[in-house]
């Protein structure tokens, strides 16, 4: 039985279903056999807001998740051992506050995370979050971009769906021009 009918967002991996709860934290659920394993401010002190915004796999064995207030998450599929990174603001090449709302890991790898100031990348390898700068004046609005939405194209340019600026294609990961807005 789930816990709550407002859920935000969804990742399955067999045989896990992970269910992203508007106040309720992370679930993992076995299809299978029905087993849970819950993930919250509750079960877990490092997390600290229970509205899960995105859910995605970030590395072999890590899922991430982004919140709404508490910052980006990963998990180990294996021990279940939680990691939290969060704003600093000693830290201007850090993650952008913690206000997220999407997740995407892209065909070459790179772990994309989408906030209410922009766009983040997170480095399992380095084990880092860190914003994504503009290079020129004029793309610097993507660093106050409310950036909600993430995809890839077959080129691998990202398409991001944003609530202040529209469509933006940002294409090969280029900041100096490959910013357009639609």
């Amino acid at each position: 039985q789930i816990q709550d009918d407002r859920i935000m967002s969804l990742y399955y991996k067999e045989p896990h279903l992970w269910i992203g709860y508007h106040i309720h934290g992370l679930e993992k659920v076995n299809v299978t056999n029905g087993e849970t394993e819950r993930f919250n401010s509750k079960t877990h002190a490092t997390i600290e807001s229970d509205s899960i915004s995105a859910i995605a796999q970030v590395s072999d064995q890590l899922i991430g998740f982004t919140t709404f207030g508490g910052g980006f998450y990963t998990v180990s599929e294996r021990s279940g051992k939680v990691r939290k990174y969060q704003n600093r603001s000693e830290d201007p090449d850090g993650l952008t506050p913690d206000k997220l709302f999407s997740l995407y890991k892209a065909r070459d790898s790179k772990v994309y995370i989408g906030g209410i100031a922009g766009l983040n990348a997170y480095s399992h390898i380095d084990n880092e979050v860190s914003a994504i700068k503009a290079e020129d004046d004029e793309s610097r609005f993507i660093e106050t971009t409310q950036v909600l939405a993430i995809r890839e194209d077959a080129s691998g340019n990202l398409w991001l769906g944003s609530q202040n600026t529209g469509l933006i294609l940002w294409r090969d990961g280029d900041r100096r021009n490959g910013l357009n807005v639609f």
